[in-house]
């Protein structure tokens, strides 16, 4: 293995502690991936130079998480006369006796979440800095989409073969739908949308100089000759994408395979339009782009055609009244405008809805995570956490922007970054899938990976 080979290893490695065990929602499994995170990153940052193309994504990176971690310390700190201290602890003291003068309504459970908020932002840097070839970063959105695709077929493997398993321990949850190594099927849609759109994009990229309508008449009528090596490696590249297609949809996962068809829409979308007044030699032709991307999205067509059926039978079984995630909306929304512009303390949603939560809705269980990633930041991060998403989407879609239009054989990589972006910001307003430690992590490494392969390659060595 090249040196420039180990950082993409390590890598893969992180997502991959990350995502098996269930997604690391148990604390013990949580506090091993943070741990592995942090010990990558520092082995990159002082062995491995920055990617000089995208040094600023990185270093954007660095300091969001620097400052997210003193924010929430921040939220936590027990501070006297401080004018911002949470309403809930004037109340509560006449009762408890305790004289707290933090934002945070649990300081101790800010504190501990500070290495789950900040570790896909370290992981983003260690991708972007092993991406700075733009060989290194095919390599690695590849490897990332062979782990999905492994998760995929012991999804399935798993749904028929032992339903009542999930991994090593007894399935509580959606016996008759896909989740993998996941506890919830939208949580795993939602990883699978990704790598699903990692796959087209990589297929996009490979079939954009291929003559498919003669390929494809070679392929089917005899004696008119075989196809070149070229042409079998952009087909078989289709086989992934039906397995992880139908993998989703066996998922039954409403929001997750809608957010994962726009992810494609978008992809496609990107790639059909030909760069105006560019001319580059090397680029390639926008109708292989085209029909690269149409294939892949008729094979999840046909994969729908003939599967879909219990998506839209699950759909009409449960309306958007009775569902428990659009009945609490009014519910998220009164806790996010009473607790601005601090928030309640990060990892406090559980303790800070109970009071607001619409005995309308049932009040069968606590609520771990709401079912709405943006009205979650809003509760316990407040008005920050729209100026760090702010910085993040925007940042990220310029970066995307300028390698569908910069960018000649890896245009993919812009148009790949715009979907996954698509997928998740879309999900995230109908389910909690990113503050899954294990799906926000399978996120930022390719996001990362895309981001690096966008701005293009570096000229110096990898290797301090």
């Amino acid at each position: 293995m090249s040196r420039l080979g180990v950082p993409r290893w390590l890598v893969v490695t992180v997502v991959a502690v990350a995502v098996i065990p269930l997604g690391s929602v148990s604390q013990t499994a949580l506090d091993l991936s943070v741990l592995l995170t942090a010990l990558v990153y520092v082995v990159v940052t002082v062995f491995w130079r920055e990617h000089i193309g995208a040094r600023d994504l990185s270093r954007t990176a660095l300091v969001l998480a620097v400052l997210l971690a003193a924010y929430v310390a921040f939220q936590a700190l027990d501070l006297p006369d401080n004018p911002f201290t949470h309403p809930m602890w004037k109340e509560t003291a006449p009762i408890t006796g305790a004289a707290r003068r933090s934002i945070s309504i649990d300081p101790a459970a800010s504190i501990a979440g500070i290495g789950a908020l900040v570790a896909p932002f370290l992981l983003f840097a260690v991708a972007v800095t092993a991406a700075r070839e733009d060989r290194s970063a095919d390599r690695l959105l590849r490897a990332l989409a062979a782990f999905g695709l492994i998760v995929a077929l012991y999804g399935l493997f798993q749904l028929f073969f032992m339903p009542d398993k999930q991994l090593y321990f007894q399935r509580r949850y959606f016996f008759s739908t896909l989740t993998s190594v996941f506890v919830n099927r939208n949580t795993t849609a939602t990883f699978l949308g990704i790598t699903l759109v990692v796959l087209i994009g990589r297929m996009a990229g490979a079939g954009a100089t291929v003559n498919w309508p003669s390929m494809l008449t070679r392929l089917t009528t005899p004696g008119r000759g075989g196809l070149s090596r070229r042409e079998w490696g952009v087909l078989v590249q289709a086989l992934p994408i039906a397995v992880v297609g139908l993998s989703l949809l066996l998922t039954e996962s409403r929001a997750g395979i809608a957010a994962s068809a726009l992810g494609v829409l978008v992809l496609i979308a990107a790639l059909a339009r030909r760069r105006p007044g560019l001319d580059l030699e090397g680029e390639p032709p926008a109708g292989g782009l085209r029909r690269a991307v149409l294939v892949g999205a008729g094979i999840i067509a046909l994969v729908l055609a003939v599967f879909g059926g219990r998506v839209l039978e699950r759909a009409q079984q449960v309306s958007i009244v009775e569902d428990l995630r659009y009945c609490l909306l009014p519910s998220l929304a009164r806790a996010a405008a009473d607790n601005q512009p601090f928030g309640t303390g990060f990892a406090t949603f559980k303790l800070a809805f109970e009071p607001y939560r619409d005995v309308a809705c049932g009040l069968t269980g606590v609520l771990e995570r709401a079912h709405n990633g943006y009205m979650e930041g809003l509760i316990t991060l407040g008005l920050p956490f729209v100026l760090v998403l702010a910085v993040v989407v925007l940042l990220l879609g310029r970066t995307f922007l300028r390698g569908l239009k910069q960018r000649n054989r890896f245009r993919w990589a812009g148009a790949t970054g715009l979907a996954v972006l698509a997928v998740m910001l879309a999900h995230s307003a109908v389910d909690f899938s990113l503050q899954i430690h294990g799906v926000a992590m399978m996120a930022a490494a390719v996001l990362g990976a895309l981001a690096g392969l966008s701005r293009g390659r570096s000229a110096a060595p990898g290797f301090r």
